[in-house]
C-alpha cells in the first residue's frame, strides 16, 4: 500500500449523556447512519443507553462521557486518519476528533463552529451542569482537567470563529469579549458569504474544521434539534457558505450533531453535509505552495535566497505558502565532497518531515537555489509511480557528483542527485530516483566536460535554445515520446537569456527568449497533466511585476 494514501475515517458517536435524561441526538444519529449513509464503513463508539450516571465534577454524566471521550480517542490513535468526518450524538461528541486534527496540523487550522449556543461554559459557571454547554471552552483548555488532559490537544481561542449564536448566558457573552474569539452572528453571514470566507482568510490557517450544531439553522425551515432557537440561519445561505468554504479552504475535519428523528423523512441539508463529509475520503488531495528560500548551494552568495523573499514580498503574499526555515549562517565547510553539507542536510530533513506530513497531490515550489528541488522531485515522481516526465529548464546541467565538481557547490548536482548519484546520506533521504529517459532537457548550454560525457553515455534528450526558439513544438514531441501522463517542470531562470532576463546568479550566454518559454508552458499545460512546477535562481530586488514571473507562478498556483 502507498504510504501516501490519505486516510480518512467516519467516527459515529451518538454520545447523548451531555443533554441530560433525553436521548433524542442519539436517535437522531442512528437514523443518520441507517438512512444517508448505509454503505459507508464507519468506526463506531460505544455508547450506553443506561441511564446517565451520577453529576461528578460538577458534570452530569461524567463517567459515560469521559469513557465515550476515551474510546474516541483510542479509535483515532488506532487509524491515525488525515481527515474525519464525526456523526453524533451531542455537540461535544466530536472534541476527540478537532484536537486530534489540531495537534496533527500543529495548530495550524481554524475552527469553524456553527452553533446558535457558546458552548462555552466552565463546569463552575454553568447552572445547569449539562455538558454539551461546556465543549468549546473545554476545547480550549479550560474546563475538567481530567478531561483537557484527554484530549489530544487544546485549540488557542484566536483560531476559533464563532458563527450563528444567539442563545448565550451572560458568562458566555463576558469570555466571547474578553478571549480573542471571532463571532459573526446570523446577521452577518445572511448579509455576506464573502465576510465569512474574509475572516477565515485573516486567521491565515492552511486548514479548516467544520463544526455543524444543526440548531444554528432557523427552527422555522430546521426544526429537527433537541434544543431549537429562533432566528437562525437559512438553510439556502448555510449551504452557500458551506459550498464556498470547500471549494476555497482545505477542509480536513466535519463534525454532524445534535440531530433529532424526522420520521425518516429525507433531508437535503442532512444529504448535503454527510456529502461534504465522506466527500473528503475521495476529494483530491492538497495542493501546496512550498517556499524553500536555501541559498547554500551555490557557496557564500546569498543572492537566490534574497531573491526568494523578494518573490514572496512582490507577487506571493496574498497565497498560502508552507516556508521552509533557512540557516543564514555561513557555516559552509566541505563535508561530504559538499559545501555546506551540513545545513544543507539538516534542511533537507525538514523538507521531508514537512512533505511527510503535507502529503500534497500537486506541488509548487519557490526557491532558492536550484538545489532545493532534490526532495519535491523525488516525491513527486513517487506518488506519481515514475508515471512521469520531466521538463529540465536550465542553462547549466546540474550532473556533477560531488566527487566530479570542481566547485563542490551543491547547487551544480541537483539532476545527477535525482538520478542515484550522490552521497549515500541525501540517497537514503530521497523517496525515488529518476531515469534518464523520463528526462528532457532544455536551454542547456553550459556543461563541464563529465557532465556532457554523462549526457552522451546515457543519451539524455537535449533541446538546445536555438531549436527552441525557432521550434518550440520540438520539445512537446519530445515529452510526448517519453510516454508519461504527467509532467514535473524544473525552470531555472538562467535559462533566458540574460539579456532578456539579467537577474540569475550564473548567467550563460544564449539561452530561450521569454516568448519561447511562455508559449512553452502553456502548451505543457494543455498537454499533459501538469503534477509540479519548480522556480528558482532568481536574484532581482526591487523590480516591478515581471510579466514572466507572473506567468510562472499563476501555472504554479494553479496545478
Amino acid at each position: 500500500m502507498n504510504p501516501y494514501e490519505k486516510k480518512h475515517l467516519n467516527l459515529f458517536i451518538p454520545q447523548w449523556q451531555s443533554g441530560g435524561q433525553e436521548m433524542s441526538t442519539y436517535e437522531g444519529g442512528l437514523e443518520i447512519i441507517n438512512h444517508y449513509l448505509p454503505d459507508c464503513e464507519l468506526s463506531t463508539v460505544d455508547v450506553s443507553t443506561q441511564p446517565i450516571s451520577q453529576q461528578k465534577n460538577n458534570i452530569l454524566g461524567y463517567d459515560d462521557i469521559m469513557n465515550q471521550l476515551r474510546q474516541a480517542k483510542e479509535q483515532i490513535s488506532q487509524h491515525q486518519p488525515k481527515t474525519i468526518f464525526t456523526i453524533g450524538g451531542g455537540c461535544d461528541s466530536d472534541m476527540a476528533s478537532i484536537s486530534y486534527l489540531n495537534q496533527l496540523t500543529q495548530g495550524d487550522m481554524t475552527l469553524l463552529y456553527f452553533d446558535s449556543h457558546g458552548d462555552l461554559h466552565t463546569p463552575e459557571s454553568s447552572d445547569s451542569k449539562y455538558f454539551y454547554g461546556m465543549p468549546l471552552r473545554t476545547l480550549q483548555g479550560q474546563g475538567d482537567e481530567k478531561m483537557v488532559h484527554t484530549l489530544f490537544s487544546s485549540l488557542d481561542p484566536s483560531q476559533v470563529m464563532l458563527l450563528g449564536a444567539r442563545d448565550l448566558d451572560e458568562a458566555e457573552k463576558q469570555y466571547i469579549k474578553d478571549a480573542p474569539i471571532t463571532a459573526l452572528t446570523v446577521a452577518d453571514m445572511e448579509r455576506s458569504t464573502e465576510k465569512v470566507l474574509s475572516m477565515v482568510r485573516e486567521k491565515n490557517h492552511r486548514y479548516i474544521y467544520v463544526h455543524i450544531d444543526l440548531d444554528v439553522l432557523d427552527p422555522g425551515e430546521f426544526p429537527y434539534v433537541p434544543v431549537p432557537a429562533a432566528n437562525g440561519l437559512k438553510i439556502r445561505n448555510f449551504l452557500e457558505i458551506l459550498k464556498r468554504l470547500n471549494q476555497e479552504f482545505h477542509l480536513i475535519g466535519l463534525g454532524l450533531l445534535e440531530y433529532n428523528v424526522s420520521g425518516g423523512k429525507e433531508d437535503e441539508v442532512i444529504k448535503e453535509i454527510v456529502r461534504l463529509g465522506c466527500g473528503m475520503d475521495t476529494k483530491k488531495r492538497n495542493h501546496l505552495n512550498l517556499l524553500y528560500p536555501q541559498w547554500q548551494g551555490g557557496g557564500a552568495n546569498k543572492a537566490t535566497y534574497e531573491g526568494a523573499l523578494d518573490l514572496k514580498k512582490d507577487y506571493l503574499d496574498m497565497e498560502q505558502f508552507v516556508e521552509i526555515p533557512v540557516d543564514l549562517q555561513e557555516d559552509l565547510s566541505i563535508e561530504n565532497n559538499i559545501w555546506g553539507y551540513h545545513t544543507i542536510y539538516k534542511q533537507l530533513h525538514t523538507v521531508k518531515a514537512m512533505l511527510d506530513t503535507e502529503e500534497p497531490h500537486t506541488l509548487f515550489t519557490v526557491g532558492g537555489g536550484d538545489d532545493v528541488e532534490v526532495l519535491p522531485l523525488s516525491y513527486m515522481n513517487y506518488t506519481s509511480q515514475g508515471d512521469l516526465a520531466v521538463l529540465f529548464f536550465d542553462a547549466h546541467g546540474d550532473l556533477n557528483t560531488p566527487e566530479s565538481s570542481p566547485s563542490k557547490n551543491f547547487h551544480g548536482m541537483p539532476l545527477r542527485t535525482l538520478l542515484g548519484d550522490t552521497h549515500e546520506t541525501i540517497l537514503d533521504l530521497m523517496y525515488s530516483t529518476l531515469t534518464p529517459a523520463q528526462v528532457v532537457m532544455v536551454g542547456t548550454r553550459d556543461c563541464d566536460p563529465v557532465e556532457e560525457q554523462y549526457i552522451a553515455e546515457n543519451q539524455l534528450r537535449v533541446i538546445t535554445a536555438p531549436t527552441a526558439n525557432r521550434q518550440p513544438e520540438a520539445v512537446l514531441s519530445a515529452l510526448k515520446e517519453k510516454g508519461k501522463k504527467k509532467l514535473y517542470i524544473h525552470i531555472d531562470i538562467d535559462v533566458i537569456d540574460p539579456l532578456e532576463f539579467p537577474y540569475q546568479p550564473v548567467p550563460a550566454a544564449g539561452g530561450l527568449h521569454t516568448e519561447t518559454l511562455s508559449k512553452l508552458l502553456k502548451l505543457c499545460s494543455e498537454e499533459f497533466e501538469v503534477v509540479g512546477l519548480c522556480m528558482l535562481g532568481y536574484t532581482a530586488l526591487g523590480q516591478k511585476k515581471i510579466a514572466i514571473l507572473e506567468e510562472i507562478i499563476q501555472l504554479g498556483m494553479s496545478i
